[in-house]
């Protein structure tokens, strides 16, 4: 076995199995989808509150650069 890289790894002068490696199982079809799922809910979160968070900030220029403007030409 020790000749075939393809069936473990040689560490510490120690034939480890390439299973043993592993630190976490494979993860089930399911896991996977619902694990994209997961993700995909939370990026479009993360666009809706970018979105709000640039909405926010585009009034607020708005409103200092209509100050601004009463401010510098007074009736």
């Amino acid at each position: 076995m020790p000749g075939n890289p393809g069936f473990g790894f040689l560490g510490k002068k120690a034939w480890v199995q390439a299973s043993a490696l592993r630190s976490c199982p494979i993860m089930s079809e399911r896991s996977k989808a619902v694990r994209n799922r997961n993700i995909s809910r939370l990026s479009q979160e993360f666009l809706v509150l970018e979105f709000l968070a640039e909405m926010l900030i585009w009034k607020f220029l708005l409103c200092v650069a209509v100050l601004q403007s009463i401010i510098s030409n007074p009736a």
